[in-house]
């Protein structure tokens, strides 16, 4: 097991609440309540099957329930969308649900958030409404990466197949055709595939955390401590063991929020060997207090977060769950160390340095006039939160082979098809060589060189995503992204092909209105091409073939000669 995955696994096994003063009151089974989209806020997403779906959700466990598609070429963070104790079932990631999460409700009902790749918090912890809880995916019986979403009676920690799908659940967001927000029943919601309704979110996520703190992102084995707007990495793990710090106490974050820092100077010098004073501390009477703790006074219910300078006082527990603290230990001083101490000291009561979601969900935290880096590779592309990797056969809808072809009986097995993706091929961690070029001609005898020549259209940005199939059995998931108002050609480079190497590949477009389509959908004619393939291997011209799927759906073929 490597450092990463040491960490990771550290960080989950950390993850259980220890302070909770505040819980929240929940209705019964019967009455309607009102939950956010898994997202992060204003990503949007396609709502491809709804309650009784016509190959699908006819069972006790998915008759009220709906698909929300996800991109299948990267993994997506995937957010609480209500408070509550969240149960990890990860036991049968290849059938049911696959691997997912159902966050009780403590009033006999959980939310089933399902076909997640991954799950960040530990089994039955506290989640807070917008934190980070894993990543969306394509496991158990699905056909490609999307949320099975429902509400639930049932017992949250037993399997969710086990569990009664339930009428009684709204969720809130903005209908992207009408620009309308309400919190819409899902028995109301227009799924399809693909001319369902594109629903917004509206949850606010975690984008700042306090002077202090520890971060990472689940992809990723740096480690940065969070101190004066900056983020400032660690050089190996002797160097962060070496200022008494501990993995357990680092936060997940997302991508979009290490993009809100600023790089700060690498740490890369052993505690003993620096003058730089790099976890500060601050005497007051009877102890003294360190820069990153959390403290609470022995009488009081207050906790704060240590930064450089400033006692920070954080609003409730609800908002130590949503930076992922719920996992941390807050040392117990005695009264009045605070107060001695030399530190400025926060006030939630006078809005003053409070820790609340006005703070955590801002970018920059209290210095809200901070503009985040722009990431100029992604384009509109994730705010539309569509796939980049689709228009496959297994776009159409699946029929459901536990069931009799010439029936709708009820059984619990007639959850196993979600019709909502289109690839059923899951990424790995394995990435091509991705150049935007229009040269002529590969670089070498074996290099592969593929080109997408683009209609005279305006669009936000253009993605071409596929697999490498070799001979020698690698496979290799590579997407590339171009972001202009009329490009002309986007290209992936593959060096190293043999003859009978194998390539599937797809296009999709987003549109200036923002919304994705593959380029043989809408506002395209459906099953046309719009726009070509050019591929060369040596001195070998190769015309890929194109395959539709009969719902305007498409994907390309081509094997080396």
């Amino acid at each position: 097991m490597n450092f990463h995955n040491l960490l990771i696994l550290i960080i989950a096994y950390a993850l259980m609440g220890c302070y909770n003063p505040w819980k929240p009151e929940m209705g019964g089974a019967g009455t309607m309540m009102v939950a956010e989209l898994p997202f992060t806020e204003d990503y949007t997403s396609l709502c491809t099957q709804g309650t009784n779906g016509a190959t699908s959700h006819r069972s006790d466990s998915t008759r009220h329930d709906v698909d929300l598609d996800t991109r299948n070429d990267i993994d997506e963070p995937v957010f609480a969308p209500v408070s509550g104790t969240l149960y990890v079932h990860d036991q049968s990631p290849n059938s049911g649900f696959g691997i997912h999460a159902n966050i009780d409700l403590s009033d006999g009902t959980y939310i089933l958030l399902g076909h997640l790749n991954e799950i960040f918090v530990q089994d039955g912890v506290e989640v807070a409404k917008g934190q980070l809880i894993g990543y969306e995916g394509n496991t158990g019986n699905s056909s490609g990466d999307h949320i099975h979403m429902g509400r639930h009676e049932g017992q949250a920690w037993e399997d969710a197949v086990l569990g009664q799908s339930i009428d009684t659940l709204s969720i809130r967001a903005r209908n992207y055709s009408t620009g309308e927000v309400d919190d819409y029943p899902v028995e109301d919601m227009y799924c399809d595939l693909p001319g369902g309704d594109y629903f917004m979110s509206l949850l606010e996520t975690a984008k700042w955390h306090p002077d202090g703190s520890l971060i990472m992102t689940p992809d990723n084995p740096d480690v940065y401590i969070v101190h004066d707007g900056e983020k400032r990495p660690f050089l190996d793990e002797s160097v962060f063991w070496s200022y008494g710090l501990s993995f357990a106490d680092v936060a997940l974050v997302t991508d979009e929020e290490m993009a809100c820092y600023d790089e700060g100077p690498l740490i890369d010098t052993l505690a003993s060997e620096t003058n730089e004073d790099l976890i500060p501390s601050f005497p007051g009477g009877s102890d003294a207090l360190y820069m990153g703790e959390l403290v609470k006074e022995f009488s009081k219910s207050d906790v704060y977060a240590i930064g450089d300078g400033m006692a920070y006082p954080v609003f409730n527990w609800d908002s130590l769950l949503k930076m992922g603290f719920g996992h941390r230990e807050i040392r117990v001083v005695d009264d009045g160390v605070i107060d001695l101490s030399s530190l400025q000291v926060g006030s939630c009561a006078a809005d003053m340095y409070c820790v609340d979601d006005q703070s955590i969900n801002t970018c920059g935290g209290f210095n809200s006039s901070y503009n985040p880096p722009v990431d100029e590779g992604q384009g509109g592309i994730d705010d539309t939160g569509q796939n980049t990797g689709d228009d496959t056969d297994s776009d159409l809808p699946v029929e459901d082979t536990d069931m009799p072809t010439d029936t709708y009986s009820d059984t619990d097995s007639d959850m196993v098809q979600d019709t909502d993706a289109v690839d059923t091929d899951r990424a790995i961690d394995t990435v091509g060589v991705l150049i935007d070029t229009s040269a002529p001609s590969p670089l070498h005898s074996d290099d592969f060189m593929l080109s997408w020549h683009l209609p005279g259209v305006d669009m936000q940005s253009v993605t071409l995503a596929g697999v490498y199939l070799s001979q020698s059995g690698l496979e290799e998931h590579w997407t590339n992204t171009m972001t202009s108002a009329q490009p002309d050609v986007i290209g992936y480079v593959r060096p190293g092909v043999q003859s009978g190497d194998q390539f599937r590949f797809s296009v999709e477009y987003v549109t200036v209105n923002g919304i994705g389509q593959s380029a043989c959908q809408a506002p395209f004619p459906p099953g046309t091409a719009v726009g070509f393939f050019s591929a060369e291997w040596g001195q070998d011209l190769l015309a890929p073939i194109m395959q539709t799927n009969g719902q305007g759906g498409c994907e390309f073929f081509l094997q080396i000669p």
